[in-house]
């Protein structure tokens, strides 16, 4: 325990001792107020995907990546009901399955778009972390080399 206390420490001095450029952000700063004006919320991405294939990914400014799991969900669906109708419980199995993998492929297809889509808009507004609450203090460091 002593000894990992002792790397983080000398990891800090190093990386203190290193020149580089010390930026702060502001909460009030024009580009965080648009940041949170225009910024995707995951879970919603979700939400909505969950209820409606490609809807989330649509909210997220992305729906064509919400075509393929719509596909295979939709080919699941139609292997349901083929497998329901001739009673062959190979083929519904394998509906059914194919079915579940394309809604949960939406889902967490819709969180990752939506989160790309805020790392996409945190690069075009130069935002490099989030700022610190009124009232509490914090510290952060960007290199340049």
């Amino acid at each position: 325990m002593k000894s990992i206390v002792l790397l983080a420490l000398l990891a800090l001095v190093a990386v203190s001792l290193v020149p580089g450029q010390l930026e702060a952000q502001e909460a009030t700063s024009p580009n965080w107020e648009r940041y949170q004006a225009e910024r995707k919320e995951e879970w919603a991405a979700v939400a909505l995907g969950a209820f409606i294939p490609v809807v989330g990914h649509a909210y997220a400014d992305n729906a064509a990546k919400g075509v393929p799991p719509l596909l295979l969900s939709a080919a699941g669906f139609a292997g349901m009901i083929a497998g329901a109708w001739e009673l062959s419980g190979g083929i519904y199995l394998l509906g059914l399955t194919a079915y579940a993998g394309g809604r949960v492929w939406g889902m967490v297809s819709a969180y990752q778009t939506a989160a790309e889509y805020n790392r996409a808009l945190r690069q075009r507004l130069q935002l490099s972390f989030a700022p610190v609450p009124d009232g509490q203090v914090g510290l952060a460091l960007t290199y340049r080399f």
